[in-house]
C-alpha cells in the first residue's frame, strides 16, 4: 500500500510540474515578458500541493517501516492486520504531511504576481529550510532503524528464533523486503540529505548574490526534486519486477519434481526447519 501511495505521489508531483511548467511556457511565448505573471494564489496551488508530496515521500518511508516493524515484533498477529489498519496510518501520515507543507508555506506571498513559480520565495525559504533540514534528519533516523530491523531479522534467522514455520517464514519475508527496498531508501537518504543541504546553504548564497532576478534563477536551479520523482518510480519499477521474479523462482523449486516422490512431504518440512 505504501509503496503504491508513493508512487502516486511521485505521480502527482510530475504532473504538476509539467503543468506548471507547460503554463509559463505558453506565456512566455504568447504574452509579454511584464504580463507573464501568474498570481500569487494560482503559484500557491502548485507549490503547496508539490511541497506536500516531496514531505509524504519521506513519511511514507516511514509508514512502510512500521509495517516492517510489525511484521517483526508482531509476527504471529501480523497477519490479522488488515487493509483498514494500513489506510488509518496512510491517513495520519497524510496529516502530518499536511501540517508539515502548511508550516513551510504559512508566509507565501499571496498577493505577489511572479514569473517562475517553482522556486521557493524569499518568504518561505528560512519555513522551508527548518521543514527540510528536519525532514533530512528523520530519514537518517529512519535509515538507521531500517538497518536495525533488517540485521534482527537476520539473527533470528541464523539463531533459528521461531517456534514454529510461520515466523520463519514472516522472518525470511522481511529480510527479503528489506533487501529489495535498500536502493529505495539509500537513494531517497542521499537526495533527501544533499536537497537540505543545498536548501541551508541559501540563506549564505543570498548575501553573495544581491540582484533579486539572479538569486531567483539560482534558487530554481537548485529545485532537482523533477529528478527525484523521475528516478525513484524507475527504481520500484526494479524492485516489482525483481520481487516477481523471486517468487516465480521460489514457485518453481516448490513445483519441482523430486526424485523420490515418497519423500516430498517429510522433505518439505524438513527445508522448513532447517
Amino acid at each position: 500500500m505504501f509503496v503504491r501511495a508513493f508512487v502516486v505521489m511521485n505521480l502527482v508531483h510530475s504532473i504538476l510540474i509539467a503543468t506548471l511548467m507547460s503554463t509559463h511556457l505558453i506565456m512566455w511565448r504568447v504574452l509579454k515578458p511584464c504580463d507573464a505573471v501568474l498570481p500569487g494564489l494560482a503559484c500557491f496551488a502548485f507549490r503547496f500541493p508539490n511541497n506536500f508530496c516531496s514531505i509524504m515521500d519521506t513519511l511514507l518511508h516511514c509508514g512502510v517501516i512500521v509495517e516492517r516493524s510489525l511484521a517483526t515484533f508482531r509476527t504471529k498477529s501480523y497477519r490479522s492486520y488488515g487493509q483498514r489498519s494500513g489506510v488509518l496510518l496512510l491517513v495520519v501520515l497524510s496529516v502530518l504531511g499536511f501540517l508539515a507543507s502548511s508550516f513551510a508555506q504559512r508566509n507565501f506571498p499571496m498577493g505577489v504576481s511572479s514569473i517562475y513559480c517553482s522556486g521557493a520565495p524569499n518568504e518561505t525559504i528560512a519555513d522551508m529550510t527548518i521543514v527540510n533540514l528536519s525532514l533530512a534528519v528523520f530519514e537518517v533516523l529512519v535509515f538507521a532503524y531500517t538497518t536495525l530491523l533488517y540485521f534482527i531479522n537476520v539473527r533470528r534467522l541464523k539463531e533459528q528464533k521461531y517456534d514454529d514455520l510461520q515466523r520463519k517464514s514472516q522472518m525470511t519475508e522481511n529480510c527479503e523486503a528489506f533487501q529489495l527496498l535498500l536502493p529505495l531508501f539509500v537513494f531517497h537518504l542521499m537526495f533527501s540529505i544533499s536537497h537540505s543541504i543545498a536548501t541551508f546553504l541559501l540563506a549564505t548564497f543570498r548575501k553573495i548574490i544581491t540582484d533579486d532576478s539572479n538569486f531567483r534563477a539560482f534558487v530554481a536551479s537548485l529545485y532537482i526534486i523533477p529528478f527525484y520523482t523521475f528516478v525513484s518510480p524507475l527504481i520500484v519499477q526494479r524492485i516489482i519486477i525483481k520481487g516477481a521474479t523471486r517468487r516465480k523462482e521460489k514457485l518453481k523449486t516448490i513445483l519441482k519434481k523430486p526424485d523420490n516422490q515418497d519423500e516430498v512431504y517429510f522433505g518439505m518440512y524438513m527445508e522448513q526447519w532447517k
